[in-house]
């Protein structure tokens, strides 16, 4: 923080159940602080000439980030701004954010930097397990992490045999023109790719046949681990610091 004056953003938060409030400070920037002070609450320190919408965008990529690690949807809503010993409150703007898992103890306070990438990843992540959202969305959205990291052909090797397993990352690009070219022509992978998973080459993916919602989600899996191991990677953990 460049300047003098000085501005509070408090978020009110789900109380997290597995993250113990000690465990919150080394993890989190040293402008974000945890309060319990009566409610779970976030407190974002910051230059007067911040933007609600870049304060809440630090808040909510930190949640992010317990999301994936722990699976708490912390939902951080933010309520009120102080500034010059003014308060202005707010209505309350959600971010509506699966079980939940012991944080990580080589889990350490986030390099934004070294990964510019993992913000909108983690947004993406966030939005496919939403639990009204059906696997065709899903698919879509986690294979956007996927081509977010890794964009050129090259990282899809071709599927030809449709009696072996694709590689993950093909598969997770298959699976995701399968759900989204619904009544175009199948080209020749995606054809081998449907009769490895035991359905009509020459069928495109229809939304009102049920195997064909069964065959998807018997498959968001791959798609999910991929995603997530490439989530992992960028997270920083102390093997990174200490080896970097």
């Amino acid at each position: 923080m460049s300047g003098e004056a000085l501005v509070k953003y408090f978020f009110s938060i789900s109380k997290p159940h597995t993250i113990d409030p000690s465990d919150l400070a080394p993890i989190l920037p040293p402008n974000i602080i945890y309060s319990e002070e009566n409610t779970a609450t976030l407190i974002l320190e910051t230059d007067s000439d911040i933007s609600d919408d870049a304060a809440r965008y630090q808040v909510l990529r930190e949640c992010d980030r317990l999301d994936f690690l722990t699976g708490e949807k912390l939902s951080p809503m933010l309520t009120r701004k102080e500034q010059n010993g003014i308060t202005e409150a707010y209505s309350g703007i959600k971010f509506e954010a699966s079980p939940v898992k012991r944080l990580d103890p080589a889990v350490q306070r986030q390099q934004w930097d070294q990964s510019p990438a993992l913000a909108a990843q983690l947004l993406f992540w966030r939005l496919a397990h939403e639990p009204r959202l059906d696997a065709t969305s899903k698919i879509r959205l986690l294979f956007l992490i996927i081509e977010n990291a890794d964009p050129g052909k090259s990282a899809y090797p071709k599927y030809h045999d449709s009696s072996s397993q694709p590689n993950p990352k093909t598969e997770s690009k298959l699976l995701r023109n399968l759900v989204s070219h619904q009544g175009n022509k199948m080209r020749e992978q995606l054809e081998h790719y449907c009769r490895f998973l035991g359905r009509r080459p020459d069928k495109s993916f229809d939304p009102t046949d049920s195997g064909d919602w069964v065959i998807i989600s018997q498959r968001l899996h791959v798609v999910e681990e991929v995603a997530g191991k490439i989530i992992e990677q960028a997270i920083t953990k102390r093997y990174q610091l200490t080896s970097g």
